[in-house]
């Protein structure tokens, strides 16, 4: 079994708030003010073997739509990034590097052989509860394991408490059939291929 603790790895899809914000709102609480330090992430980063990461701007949901609620925005986001768009995007620009955060949400299907990085921020513990492990597995592998991206939205996750998502994503990632070699190239390798390093 592998250790994905101890794997060097990038996180390619978190959040955190400067210093400023953090202070101003520290009144109103919620898991970006109580766990987006930067302070705070850097003894993650040592505890977990995260060599870096991709600190990912905030789409604010009053941005996205005037009836706040998560389905409104979750539909708003889903027509803003449909396949049909991001076809679009590669075909105009054949040479881009293009991640797609939480591999898509479930519209992964209509995506795979673009040739595009898929990052499985936020979205792993949704696809568990979903299919399983096996089925789980039997996704990111049709989804090529030289384009997965080891990535978790922290401090955000839908399912989780920000001091669980380290540990249930290497839990979860553990019960899978990767080999060492494609979970390093899961956790970092293909993270660096992906900017072109």
């Amino acid at each position: 079994m592998i250790d994905w603790t101890n794997i060097k790895k990038i996180d390619a899809h978190i959040h955190l708030m400067p210093p400023d914000v953090i202070e101003a709102n520290k009144e109103y609480g919620g898991n970006f003010i109580d766990f987006g330090d930067v302070e705070d992430y850097l003894k993650i980063m040592d505890k977990y073997n995260i060599e870096s990461a991709f600190i990912m701007p905030f789409n604010d949901p009053y941005m996205l739509s005037m009836d706040f609620n998560v389905c409104t925005v979750h539909n708003n986001l889903l027509d803003m990034c449909s396949p049909t768009r991001i076809k679009n995007i590669i075909k105009k620009y054949p040479k881009l590097s293009m991640s797609i955060a939480h591999i898509g949400g479930f519209q992964y299907e209509e995506l795979t052989d673009l040739g595009l990085f898929f990052n499985i921020s936020a979205i792993l513990p949704d696809l568990v509860d979903k299919y399983g492990i096996a089925g789980t597995n039997k996704i990111l592998r049709r989804l090529d394991v030289e384009k997965l991206v080891f990535a978790t939205d922290y401090p955000d996750n839908r399912k989780l408490e920000p001091i669980e998502i380290y540990d249930k994503y290497f839990e979860i990632l553990s019960q899978m059939d990767f080999s060492e070699e494609e979970a390093e190239k899961i956790c970092r390798l293909n993270a660096l291929k992906m900017i072109n390093k």
